[in-house]
């Protein structure tokens, strides 16, 4: 009886709790501060770290009285004497003040990548990295996180199954705005492989938390040597208390010489066969671009709210090609003539967008996102040839589209405390387009479009170390053509997921999906263009939408110098649209159909390694296969490898990247491969200066992309020389003057990204 009573008396006195709210004067929460409840003659009794919203809980306190105590480098610790007095559970917030005197240079060595308990990793960037970094790409390339692929250039983030959803601080972010990252103001990057709850729906999240506390201007530029490429930016930002106001923009300029090709093609006409071979003389290309955007953040404990405006102009005032061309038939007759080409592109766009989450007791969220835009993309495009014989052939063809945009996206989300949560997303994309066309053809095309897509997301955990994730959903479009009855299309979705941690260092995760792909708007206009006498593109009012199948299966190992992930992955595509070629009388019509099926595994295998704190290396490389089966039969297959290395001297940094030829199959059905890629940097970092230079395909004087395509009607092998892959160097320059809080800012580059458009373009 005693022994039982015992036991009561200590389940009663366990269920004492703390929970609260930690963050700095500023109002912004602070993460990984370490608490601490002591007795009250400072024995230890439990301890956490708070979360990414400065939140914090202690369960199971047996005793009546104690001594909490917070605790985080930069700032003044803190001690408070709580006394339970009859209650079980008490709140305490906390603000933090920074240090009067904090030691500059402090190196905390510890395990840079780790899985926490949530199942995702984290990342933290050391003090070199952060340095020697040129905004968001820059510093997620130097993390080296294993199985993440960065093309700083593109803005393109490779991981799993395609893409990574880009975040920052819990807010879907542009590639402009990862690009705009100050290095200094990361506390780290957040990698989801098995996204859930607010990430719901996602294939894979990188989310950078950054603070937003503290003031900064900053002018830097990259140029190009070798070829003219330059972009220039200013950028400024400001906290006072919950606000923060952010304001960037940047002008870029491109003139080089464009791409060259030594182009061999067949056409299949009726009766004959012409063969064309055709060689480059003087290319040349120019695109200018501007963009300028605005921020207004607030936060406070309850809810996160945000607003951005931005504008951006996309320019190309000229593409000038001059090619000299043999042509031949079956007959043996052969006669020659000479082409120039001119196309002229502009776009201009604006858009507004509003955000906020909304976090509720009871571990509650509700968030939504709400963004409107206008897009005008105007295009012309100018063909002349001329014979031997003065035999003349002029196209001439201009398009101007007006394009309005409107997305909202809600998510409600609930955690429960055994740890399963319910996540429900609801997404609706429109667009309307309206485009006329004027030349060889002259016509107009409208298109309005609806997608829509609901799902509800389940998480299941079993135990500590395995989570089970169920995703059942449904999307719809409904989309209309200029002249034509509207078509409604509805498809059912569904993921399932499992993970888990054989140990504290390994973790295995499983999944397979059942979704659906509709066509874009370009595939579907009813307009056409002339690309020559030979060839016009014409688009497919009546393209279906494509059923996706797809298995995934994930090792990943980390300690504190190693990092490997594993993964093999495979998908078919049912009914996939795919460019088709037939010939009509004397020419060959280029269009889309989808009565055809596609195939596609990829195998990676990735090694992270840190042997010295001061040197990173990656190795990655894998096996790549794509088969199409249906209206053509082709595949295409890879071994493709690559390898970053970083090594951090004081104020210096030296980076070497590699990368071996790929062979890739798109939806054109041709077969792509491209050259090797390889570069040397060298950065210096000094107070508020920062500079880079280096050199890319030093040895590569010509850069050749191979296209190759083998359609029974329209049989081409071209052979592209790219300016721009072959060799070059460049320099990079950032200056950086803070005020406020000291924080020092790194780089930003507008992302050389184009107008996304519905225009139907001759190439």
């Amino acid at each position: 009886m005693a022994t039982a009573t015992l036991a009561f008396s200590g389940f009663c006195l366990a269920q004492n709790s703390l929970n609260g709210r930690v963050c700095d004067s500023e109002n912004f929460p602070l993460d990984f501060v370490a608490v601490r409840f002591l007795k009250q003659d400072s024995s230890f009794v439990k301890s956490t770290v708070t979360d990414s919203i400065g939140r914090y809980a202690l369960n199971g306190i047996a005793e009546e009285n104690g001594i909490i105590c917070f605790s985080s480098v930069g700032f003044e610790p803190i001690a408070k004497s709580v006394s339970f007095s009859g209650s079980e559970r008490l709140s305490v917030d906390v603000v933090m003040m920074e240090a009067a005197y904090a030691l500059k240079e402090v190196v905390v060595v510890g395990q840079p990548i780790i899985r926490n308990e949530k199942g995702h990793l984290v990342a933290i960037p050391g003090i070199d990295q952060k340095r020697h970094s040129f905004g968001g790409y820059d510093l997620l390339n130097s993390l080296m996180i294993p199985g993440v692929t960065v093309d700083k250039e593109s803005g393109e983030v490779s991981a799993l199954f395609g893409n990574a959803a880009l975040y920052i601080n819990g807010i879907k972010a542009s590639q402009r705005e990862v690009k705009a990252i100050r290095a200094k103001d990361v506390v780290r990057v957040e990698y989801y492989d098995a996204p859930s709850g607010q990430y719901a729906g996602e294939n894979a999240v990188v989310n950078f938390i950054v603070r937003e506390t503290g003031g900064y201007a900053e002018v830097n530029g990259e140029q190009t040597i070798g070829y003219l490429d330059g972009t220039y930016n200013v950028a400024s930002r400001i906290s006072h208390k919950n606000t923060t106001f952010q304001i960037y923009g940047g002008y870029g300029l491109a003139e080089h010489d464009a791409d060259r090709t030594d182009w061999t093609a067949a056409y299949h006409l009726a009766g004959d066969v012409i063969r064309q071979n055709t060689r480059t003389g003087n290319a040349r290309v120019r695109n200018d671009k501007e963009y300028a955007q605005v921020d207004i953040t607030n936060i406070n404990k309850k809810r996160k709210l945000q607003a951005s405006a931005f504008f951006n102009r996309d320019n190309a005032p000229f593409r000038r090609v001059t090619e000299n061309i043999g042509y031949s038939n079956e007959s043996g007759a052969g006669w020659q003539s000479k082409r120039r080409t001119e196309t002229k592109s502009r776009g201009q766009k604006g858009n507004a967008r509003l955000h906020g989450r909304f976090n509720f007791p009871g571990r509650h969220f509700f968030e939504v996102t709400m963004q409107g835009a206008y897009t005008k993309n105007n295009y012309s495009y100018f063909l002349k040839e001329e014979g031997i014989e003065n035999e003349l052939t002029q196209i001439s063809n201009s398009s101007v589209e007006h394009r309005w945009d409107a997305d909202i996206t809600l998510a409600y989300g609930v955690t429960f405390k055994r740890g399963n949560s319910i996540s429900v997303k609801f997404i609706d994309l429109f667009k309307d387009s309206r485009a006329d066309y004027r030349g060889t053809n002259i016509s107009r095309s409208s298109l309005w479009s609806n997608e829509e897509l609901l799902f509800a997301q389940y998480v299941h955990p079993i135990g500590k170390r395995t989570r089970l994730m169920f995703q059942p959903g449904i999307s719809a479009l409904q989309y209309r053509q200029h002249g034509r009855d509207a078509i409604k299309l509805f498809a059912p979705r569904l993921n399932l997921r499992a993970t888990t941690a054989l140990t504290d260092r390994q973790f295995i995760m499983a999944s397979c999906n059942i979704g659906n792909s509709f066509p874009n708007l370009a595939s579907l206009s009813t307009a056409e263009q002339a690309v020559n006498a030979l060839h016009i593109i014409r688009g497919n009012p009546d393209i279906d939408n494509t059923k996706l199948y797809q298995g995934l299966l994930v090792y990943a190992y980390n300690t504190g110098k190693l990092g490997i992930q594993v993964m093999a992955q495979y998908q078919y595509n049912h009914r996939l649209p795919v460019s088709c070629f037939s010939a009509e009388e004397d020419r060959i019509v280029e269009s889309w159909r989808t009565d055809e099926n596609s195939h596609y595994l990829n195998t990676n295998l990735s090694f992270t390694y840190r042997p010295l704190q001061a040197l990173n290396l990656q190795i990655s490389g894998g096996y790549n296969r794509y088969s199409y089966r249906g209206y053509q039969n082709v595949k295409a297959e890879s071994w493709e490898g690559k390898f970053n290395g970083t090594y951090y001297f004081g104020n210096f940094s030296a980076n070497i990247l590699m990368s071996t030829p790929q062979v890739m199959m798109g939806v054109d059905l041709a077969k792509v491969t491209t050259p090797w890629k390889y570069g040397l940097s060298v950065s210096y970092a000094i107070s508020h200066w920062r500079f880079e230079a280096g050199m890319e395909n030093l040895f590569t004087k010509k850069a050749d992309y191979r296209f190759t395509s083998f359609n029974p009607v329209y049989k081409y092998d071209n052979t592209l020389i790219s300016r721009t892959a072959s060799r070059h160097g460049f320099i990079k320059a950032a200056y950086t003057f803070d005020f406020g809080k000291s924080i020092k800012k790194e780089d930003m580059k507008p992302v050389e990204n184009k107008l996304e458009n519905a225009l139907i373009k001759a190439r």
